[in-house]
């Protein structure tokens, strides 16, 4: 896809950078806006980190694009500029308002203000499976449950990058001996990237915590025959103690012996003194099979 011209927004030169900055301080006290910390809100002002976000989207003309809390539109200028059909959903009513007033001239981008998964659940109807990307900055303080709506319900995206705390990001991408819940539910849709991480000093007002930007690629259920809500019903038995052995946490919950789920475990190559972190995501699916069939 033709990459457009870099511009103002787009420079990774420092001083770019700082103008950034300037400008996002300047659009919000010339419209008295305040950045709402019950909101999440974080605004982006590093040039390099936008490019980032733009290329590692790997962006299809002919898919729209879902902006999730997009506050005055740094980002949502930047994709805009593609000429896709963007939705951009914000909570923040002056922000929404702000930005309504700005992309009024751009008839391919839609300002919704409101909750963006109370939208989602309103609107989701219009979406088709596969055939629509997400890109956002993603409100720390919903990016956990905002992940888990539209990978595990339908429709769900092509693809989504997004930028999520760095602690997030991290049990997003976990390797089996430090996996979690989160990790099983991200890596059981879509296989997941760290594309990189993002300083503190990359936002106004700087959060207290890093950051990195993360892509979602090729979003499916990856466990065919084994039903989604029983596995992860069986998971969170799993990992319901982290301290104690799976064979104990799966016995519980099974309402079998702890040697019933031993001897079971041994069968498929699994240790029987492992803990639920530890297991990979196969091993996952090959004791899913074994329990549920």
């Amino acid at each position: 896809m033709h990459t457009p011209h870099r511009g103002a927004l787009f420079e990774p030169e420092r001083p770019q950078s700082r103008r950034l900055k300037a400008r996002v301080v300047d659009i919000c006290r010339r419209e008295s806006l305040r950045p709402q910390h019950d909101l999440g809100q974080h605004f982006l002002v590093d040039e390099r980190v936008l490019a980032d976000i733009v290329e590692a989207a790997s962006l299809e003309p002919r898919l729209p694009i879902l902006e999730i809390g997009p506050g005055i539109g740094v980002l949502t200028e930047a994709l805009a500029r593609f000429g896709v059909d963007l939705t951009a959903v914000e909570l923040d009513t002056a922000c929404a308002r702000y930005l309504a007033r700005n992309f009024h001239s751009k008839p391919h981008v839609h300002i919704i203000q409101g909750d963006a998964l109370g939208w989602w659940e309103r609107s989701r109807a219009t979406y088709t499976e596969g055939e629509f990307d997400i890109a956002a900055n993603l409100p720390f303080n919903i990016a956990s449950h905002v992940l888990n709506i539209f990978l595990s319900s339908t429709p769900r995206p092509r693809a989504m990058t997004v930028l999520l705390q760095k602690e997030v990001a991290q049990r997003t991408a976990a390797s089996p001996g430090s996996t979690s819940m989160l990790s099983l539910m991200a890596q059981s849709y879509a296989d997941v990237h760290i594309v990189r991480t993002v300083k503190r000093s990359a936002f106004w007002p700087m959060p207290k915590v890093d950051a990195a930007l993360v892509t979602f690629r090729d979003i499916h259920w990856r466990h065919a025959g084994i039903d989604e809500k029983v596995f992860f019903k069986v998971a969170r038995a799993g990992f319901s103690a982290r301290r104690k052995k799976l064979r104990n946490n799966l016995a519980g919950f099974a309402g079998l012996l702890p040697s019933a789920v031993e001897a079971l475990l041994l069968s498929i190559g699994i240790s029987e003194n492992a803990r639920a972190q530890e297991l990979s995501l196969e091993e996952w699916r090959v004791l899913m099979s074994k329990l549920t069939n």
